[in-house]
């Protein structure tokens, strides 16, 4: 663990969490556990963030600064992490991952991931202090998954609330047309530049980044590049993020065990308006396969980087969930 440090407002504490992969291999990932405060006190609910493929812990800080605005929440600490192959994590990790790329199932290499946050002792949850998971496009998989091992292992469920923001939680089929999409150009884009700053004028002017939220691209320069003397570079090279791809068995079984973890785990949706990585018939299809068994659906004006494009438009949607539930809320009406 490191002493406190900043990620533009919030303060931050490191750590790094050991754990075993699904091919039994010694990974780590990079923990961050921010707070408004650097003295933040002992009580209160909990966040856990879990990040979509091609995105990074650090992420999350303009939404939690737009959600923590105000002291009317009783939420004192989030907690994020890289996935192992990604961001931080990936350095952490890169010996292995070198040696054996189909350890990259992003899915699975995150469900092990968060397991490991779970069990690390770490996160300081009991009967009064409530952990919220809040998860992204692939990020989603993992909290449906360790709900349902819990069931099966006969363990405590972590989790009072879920919060699942644009879930690819869809059938083998559609996953792998979906995901095999993406891989080209995530393999193809670029990841290395001369300076911060030309990397920063690149996003700045090229989709998709640039209809990013200027907080998130400056985020993303500043925290998810490394930048050496001989150029800047973004910390998951473009070959290993694409290597994430596709990973559609563990996003099938998110969706086969769909219903026995909303049943266990009262789950919320938020999802983008614009329809620019899942197909619109594929996303009415979800809506209408998750009806009944969520507690919410909200959209946000978004495309699929929803926390990327619109990290207000997301606090407002979490805020809506968060007064509409009995946990770190004042309890209201339901949405």
């Amino acid at each position: 663990m490191t002493s406190p440090s900043q990620v533009r407002s919030l303060y931050v504490k490191s750590f790094v969490v050991p754990f075993q992969n699904y091919k039994d291999q010694e990974y780590k990932v990079a923990l961050h556990r921010y707070t408004k405060t650097p003295d933040a006190p002992n009580t209160g609910d909990i966040f856990l963030f879990t990040h979509a493929i091609t995105a990074h812990k650090e992420q999350w800080v303009p939404m939690l600064e737009h959600l923590w605005a105000n002291d009317d929440l009783n939420i004192s600490e989030a907690w994020a992490y890289d996935s192992p192959n990604h961001g931080d994590s990936f350095h952490l990790n890169k010996e292995w991952i070198e040696k054996d790329m189909d350890s990259l199932s992003s899915a699975f290499t995150m469900i092990y991931a968060m397991r490991g946050v779970l069990k690390s002792g770490l996160l300081p949850v009991s009967e009064s202090r409530k952990l919220i998971v809040v998860g992204h496009s692939a990020g989603t998989t993992a909290i449906v998954w360790n709900v349902v091992r819990c069931v099966e292992a006969k363990e405590p469920i972590p989790f009072s609330l879920a919060i699942i923001i644009e879930p690819t939680i869809l059938t083998t089929e559609v996953a792998t047309k979906v995901t095999m999409r993406m891989k080209p150009f995530v393999q193809m884009r670029p990841w290395q530049w001369e300076s911060k700053e030309e990397a920063k004028e690149f996003f700045d002017e090229n989709l998709p980044w640039s209809r990013w939220d200027k907080a998130i691209r400056e985020v993303y320069v500043d925290h998810g590049m490394l930048h050496k003397a001989e150029g800047t570079e973004l910390k998951t090279p473009a070959a290993i993020e694409a290597a994430c791809y596709p990973n559609a068995e563990a996003q099938a079984y998110a969706r086969d065990h769909f219903y026995e973890f909303a049943e266990k785990v009262p789950a919320h949706i938020i999802l983008g308006t614009r329809t620019d990585f899942i197909p619109k018939p594929v996303q009415d299809d979800f809506v209408k396969y998750v009806d009944g068994h969520v507690q919410s659906i909200q959209w946000v004006k978004s495309g699929h980087m929803l926390i990327q494009e619109n990290p207000k438009g997301c606090a407002d949607a979490i805020r809506k969930i968060l007064e509409s539930s009995a946990v770190s809320g004042v309890p209201k009406a339901k949405l």
